[in-house]
């Protein structure tokens, strides 16, 4: 049965294509009727109308908080009500990443909304995960209470039942939520607010013999690490199983990505000195010490700018931190990875130098496509009576340019979880 929705509160610059692109991600449409400054989307199906709901109530659409409720003849006819189930999950260890649990819950059902709750890093981290019915709830619950999960047992437990009429609020996801949410095409507005975009991700890779001593006995070496960088470190070791290669995502500022990263090369060299026996009744055995190359990951679309004309810029840096650096060949991309390896080679204190230099380029080049995608995706106004200069209220170009927008935070930052 067919569901309605008014949107209220549209900004000025948003179209039927726009409110297709916000929308149709939820489900699938049956009409778009604009009304000026408010419009009338429908919906096949009453639960895709429940989710876009819950979801876009109260979201940012180009600088627009937007209204969005059951329209009047779908209150007065009652629109589906169904009460939301919400848990909790406790004690979860930092290394354990929020995707990785994420994924394991949901195959109880469909989670709406989810959201960090308490941080703390003795007692763990605690999330609330919001299921689309009460008994997926429970489910979830009857399942994962006390089952094994990575090194530790689950601690799940039923909160509330909810009614789907007060979504969460932007203000109230982690950042890596807040992302999702503006390359679903929603809060492109949001740019305004540098604190969506600071937090650019650190990838590496580590040999997948190494996870165990980073994490370290009941995750006691990376609780330490994150606590001394202010860093959060995922190491992704259930991805590619038997992989000899592990991917390891650092979140955070840019100082405490690069402490972290560097960080994670003592540790490994650290291992392989004890595995080695670099020492010998306290006198040195092997010199110099044992190598440990950094690998980290970068998009292909900002490889290009990083290498330089000729390899000028990659060779530069190189050459300033004593190291060797080699990147891995377009050819090697899939349709489902387009990040490339940048191999980093040297003492561990270069390669961190390296590394810092390296980073910085890439967040400059990936901040410097934002700005421009955001320029494009708002319209210049006039100084007068804000009319547009160019776009139009009913222009396209300006959609175009969102969606280019999403396409690049999907990439950066919701593969990176």
């Amino acid at each position: 049965m067919t569901q309605t929705l008014y949107v209220g509160n549209l900004p000025a610059e948003a179209d039927q294509e726009a409110l297709h692109l916000v929308f149709g991600q939820h489900g699938t449409l049956t009409n778009v009727t604009m009304k000026g400054s408010y419009a009338f989307v429908a919906f096949e199906e009453a639960v895709d109308a429940e989710k876009a709901l819950n979801s876009l109530n109260g979201a940012d659409m180009l600088g627009s908080v937007l209204v969005v409720q059951p329209s009047h003849q779908q209150r007065a006819t009652g629109m589906r009500k169904t009460a939301l189930g919400k848990v909790e999950v406790s004690c979860i260890p930092p290394h354990i990443s929020w995707s990785e649990l994420q994924g394991t819950l949901s195959t109880a059902g469909n989670i709406l909304h989810s959201e960090l709750t308490e941080g703390g890093e003795k007692l763990g981290r605690t999330y609330c995960f919001v299921f689309e019915t009460v008994q997926q709830a429970e489910l979830a619950v009857l399942q994962f209470h006390e089952a094994e999960f990575q090194d530790i047992k689950l601690k799940v437990k039923f909160v509330e039942e909810m009614r789907p009429s007060t979504p969460p609020s932007l203000h109230s996801m982690s950042p890596i939520q807040q992302n999702g949410r503006i390359a679903a095409g929603v809060g492109a507005g949001a740019h305004r607010s540098r604190s969506v975009h600071t937090e650019f991700p650190l990838r590496i890779l580590v040999p997948s013999d190494m996870v165990g001593a980073i994490i370290g006995r009941e995750g006691n070496t990376i609780r330490m690490l994150t606590q001394k960088t202010k860093a959060r470190v995922d190491v992704h070791r259930k991805e590619n199983p038997g992989a000899l290669e592990k991917a390891v995502t650092i979140l955070g500022t840019e100082d405490s990505c690069s402490s972290a990263c560097y960080e994670i090369l003592k540790i490994m060299q650290d291992e392989l000195i004890a595995t080695t026996g670099y020492y010998e009744n306290g006198l040195d055995r092997i010199h110099p010490l044992p190598s440990v190359p950094l690998k980290v990951l970068a998009h292909d679309d900002l490889v290009g700018r990083l290498i330089g004309k000729g390899g000028y810029s990659l060779k530069k840096v190189a050459t300033e931190t004593n190291t060797r650096v080699n990147i891995s060949k377009q050819s090697e991309l899939t349709p489902w990875n387009m990040e490339r390896t940048v191999t980093i080679a040297g003492m561990i204190e270069n390669c961190s130098r390296a590394e810092r230099e390296i980073s910085r380029r890439l967040r400059q080049f990936y901040e410097d496509d934002m700005a421009k995608l955001v320029h494009q995706a708002m319209p210049v106004l006039s100084a007068k009576g804000n009319a547009p200069v160019r776009g139009g209220s009913h222009s396209p170009t300006s959609m175009v340019a969102i969606k280019q927008l999403s396409l690049c935070f999907c990439s950066f930052m919701l593969d990176f979880v």
